[in-house]
């Protein structure tokens, strides 16, 4: 615990000021975008939804690109979806699903017309929160912090996703949060991550972290940036296997279905009957 508890005061959450200003600088001379992202606010969003703020659009991708944002929050609702349905399992089963990491929306705004189940969504940045929460008023939203339990009952809910976050954790937090996230899950309950479990080309490890990785030793890069995109985390399959699965069963690994992330889906599964 004392590990994750430096890294939280050492934690910025967002990116760096310089980097933040020099991205704003490259997004204002890109002229081709910055009118794309006019028109669309003009025209409004295809769902008919309020679209966040650029800077909270930038603090949850690293892009000022609107059409981007809806598109990949659409394409990870999408696969989604589909993994549940790969493996049989009706969404619509569900009566309380949990968007862990939920950011400005961009992956809740797409649940808006899923009939008879409660969506919930957290995170830890309260400017984020409050913009769900006076926008996207079909979600129950809170803010949480970033090393301390939830304010969820346990065994509260049928499916918590959490898209694009465990990447940005170190080991520890991975493991505090597996474990709070396994408390609130109903016995029988799925969870679904996005993680970086296998190797490609284009991650271009060094040697040392090439050995690491097949040998199913996690790693982290900019680890003083934990939680911020910046920090990149590393979890190989057997490590996932082995460790961070914890007591859940693996339903499935599909590699490359989080493609606009380049992360693999994993299907988690909690037993029925848990040995707390």
């Amino acid at each position: 615990m004392y590990r994750i508890v430096k890294h939280m005061k050492n934690a910025s959450i967002e990116q760096p000021l310089i980097y933040r200003v020099i991205r704003k600088i490259m997004y204002l001379i890109n002229i081709g975008l910055v009118i794309r992202n006019a028109k669309i606010k003009k025209k409004g969003s295809p769902d008919g939804l309020p679209i966040p703020p650029l800077k909270l659009i930038f603090l949850v991708t690293d892009w000022y690109d609107i059409e981007k944002f809806l598109e990949n929050g659409h394409n990870a609702f999408i696969y989604i979806k589909d993994t549940l349905s790969k493996n049989g399992i009706d969404i619509k089963n569900f009566k309380k699903i949990l968007d862990f990491g939920c950011g400005c929306g961009r992956i809740l705004r797409n649940w808006k017309n899923l009939e008879n189940t409660k969506f919930y969504g957290t995170d830890v940045n309260p400017r984020l929160i409050s913009w769900c929460k006076k926008y996207l008023d079909f979600v129950d939203v809170k803010t949480n912090k970033f090393s301390s339990k939830l304010g969820y009952n346990d065994n509260q809910f049928d499916f918590i996703y959490s898209v694009s976050v465990f990447t940005h954790f170190n080991e520890e937090l991975q493991s505090f949060w597996m474990d709070e996230l396994i408390r609130i899950l109903k016995p029988g309950g799925y969870l679904l991550l996005t993680l970086r479990t296998s190797l490609k080309d284009f991650y271009d490890f060094t040697p040392q972290e090439t050995e690491m990785f097949e040998n199913g030793i996690p790693f982290v890069r900019n680890e003083k940036l934990v939680g911020s995109n910046l920090c990149k985390s590393y979890t190989p399959e057997k490590y996932v296997r082995e460790k961070l699965a914890k007591n859940l069963e693996i339903v499935d690994i599909i590699r490359d279905a989080a493609v606009d992330f380049r992360q693999d889906v994993v299907l988690f599964k909690k037993p029925l009957n848990v040995s707390e």
